[in-house]
């Protein structure tokens, strides 16, 4: 690295890091109260309490509008019992702090003053508030040590009624109308002037990949631009188009998921969530991962895999540059640019190869088709990797420790056998090779593989597909002993702790000199109109309304822990704010 390219990247990440740590404040350029009255007035019409408690937006203002009756409390125990639903193996412990929690709200509850003169209900007893929400019977079972998951679901569901009877008032109230500007606000069209840019992370065949931050919210994400021109010159709008529509479906913690896309005259952009932690491939240059490491991201990979499987779509590229890490550790599959919808009819089979050398199926090479077991082919490269630090080694390469290979390299005859992890010649056979007569994997694993392993890894690496270990479902992997300590509801809820966690205020990405500037020079000839546009991208832009509401609320939420007090602004060219 050169010294100016030290100091180029040194800054950029300097900026980087100052807006993770300290966003500025929110300004959000909503319309006024009196301009959305009518629309006001429809929302309520068609809004019920289980839909707005629900959204993550209508919560955050929900509770905001308890908080301002002191009733906040009540959704406070309901949001904690919905996390601890959520547990798979409830601890006695959290049981316990639950339940003092529902000792608080029974005796608030108790305490509430009637509306019609500030006397205490008598209805409302200490007395019978334990008897309308349980207390007694939980504090036996907990004694017991029977301790479930939905054990304070009863408790939960008459504080939940206490807290509906807000819900009318809620609907003639500020934070009401606050709702409801956020909501129409959400309408709004994204354009590349909502963003800005801060560094590249990466380059692909298509465009770049940037770090980029909201201008309203402050929320930071990773945006991909790929050049119309270039997506011209190599026909690969049904590609683009593809990747958006796919991520546009994934609902998955483990499968990036799309925010907005949009596109200007130059380019195409997708956003989506910013994964700091790096990629695999920029994790695997410091050495194999660890057993337990990599079994971890092999389990989360698998989850990630069936999520996209169900929605009858195989993945294509699974490799470790497109297996992203949170900050967190968790991983996220990336790139679902080459993500395909598999035919519905078992006449039919899709025969176009793609995705990566060297991680492709025996049966995409050989042109037999393209089934949701080619991507546990690649699962199978995958694991072997994370466990050695590289790809599975080229059977049919005789390098000497030189380095230099003897093998001249020569077109194999018919009867030579012929390996999926081979390149070059070796692959021309394959393709040549519809009945897959002549493939036969030959590895050689390491030593230090144990058996368990090496049998999970054989049968990935079975060359028939329908005799392939998933060829039923991913559930046939996930009940291999490989991964024998694993739970697996657990790790769906993300309650298995990740190994690594990726180091705080490092970027965990190439340089700047790295990623490298695009070289435009063999587009210059390409022309590219309006009319390409109303031919592929008309209906290109997108905005996941889900995900800009919790934008919305966790940017709140930050301004509320800063530590001078601060309004949440609100421009709408006269005086509105959020406080």
């Amino acid at each position: 690295m050169s010294f100016f390219d030290a100091v180029e990247t040194t800054v950029a990440n300097t900026r980087l890091l100052q807006a993770l740590e300290n966003p500025e404040p929110v300004k959000l350029q909503l319309k006024s109260p009196e301009e959305l009255e009518e629309y006001a007035d429809r929302i309520r019409l068609v809004l019920s309490f289980d839909a707005l408690y629900k959204d993550v937006l209508g919560h955050y203002f929900f509770v905001k509008h308890l908080k301002s009756h002191k009733a906040d409390y009540k959704a406070d125990f309901v949001d904690k019992v919905n996390k601890f639903r959520e547990l798979y193996r409830p601890r006695r412990d959290k049981a316990e702090t639950l339940l003092e929690n529902l000792k608080m709200v029974a005796q608030k509850h108790a305490e509430s003053k009637s509306e019609d003169g500030g006397k205490v209900d008598k209805d409302r007893s200490a007395e019978s508030a334990s008897k309308l929400f349980e207390i007694q019977t939980i504090e036996s079972q907990i004694n017991a040590g029977e301790i479930k998951s939905p054990m304070f679901d009863e408790a939960c569901k008459q504080v939940y009624a206490t807290m509906e009877r807000y819900y009318d008032t809620f609907l003639v109230s500020k934070e009401y109308m606050e709702y409801i500007q956020i909501r129409d606000y959400s309408k709004k069209k994204v354009t590349l002037d909502d963003f800005r840019i801060f560094r590249p992370l990466g380059r692909g065949a298509f465009g770049l990949v940037s770090v980029v931050q909201k201008t309203d919210t402050h929320a930071v994400y990773a945006m991909k631009e790929i050049i119309k021109k270039k997506i011209k010159k190599l026909r690969s709008e049904w590609m683009c188009i593809n990747e958006m529509r796919v991520l546009a479906k994934m609902r998955s913690p483990f499968v990036l998921n799309l925010k907005y896309s949009f596109h200007s005259n130059k380019a195409l952009y997708m956003v989506f969530d910013m994964c700091d932690g790096g990629d695999l491939k920029y994790h695997l240059r410091s050495g194999a991962f660890s057993k337990e490491r990599a079994r971890f991201y092999a389990a989360e990979v698998l989850l990630g895999l069936e999520h996209i499987h169900s929605w009858d779509i195989c993945y294509r590229d699974l490799k470790p540059e497109n297996i992203l890490l949170t900050n967190t550790g968790h991983v996220k599959i990336s790139d679902l640019g080459l993500a395909v919808k598999l035919p519905k009819s078992k006449d039919k089979v899709l025969k176009h190869l793609a995705g990566t050398p060297g991680y492709w199926a025996p049966e995409l090479l050989a042109k037999v088709g393209t089934f949701k077991q080619s991507d546990y082919w690649s699962f199978g490269v995958l694991v072997f990797q994370m466990l050695v630090g590289r790809r599975v080694p080229n059977p049919l390469d005789d390098r000497g420790r030189s380095g230099r290979s003897s093998r001249k390299k020569k077109t194999p005859e018919p009867d030579e056998k012929w390996s999926p992890f081979a390149r070059g010649s070796c692959e021309a056979a394959a393709k040549q090779d519809p009945e897959m007569k002549n493939i036969v994997v030959t590895i050689k694993y390491p030593a230090f593989f144990d058996d368990v392993t090496v049998d999970l890894l054989k049968k990935l690496f079975t060359v028939d597909y329908k005799h392939r270990l998933g060829a039923g479902s991913a559930e046939e992997i996930k009940k291999h002993k490989y991964f024998g300590s694993i739970c697996w509801p657990e790790m769906m809820r993300m309650q298995v702790k990740p190994p690594f966690v990726p180091e705080n205020h490092v970027i965990h990405a190439q340089t700047i000199a790295e990623v490298g500037e695009f070289d435009s020079a063999d587009l210059k000839k390409i022309k590219y109109g309006i009319e390409d546009d109303k031919k592929y991208y008309k209906d290109f832009a997108y905005v996941n309304r889900e995900a800009f509401y919790e934008e919305v609320v966790a940017a709140f939420k930050k301004e509320l822990e800063r530590p001078a007090p601060t309004k949440q602004h609100i421009d709408d060219g006269a005086c509105c704010t959020l406080s």
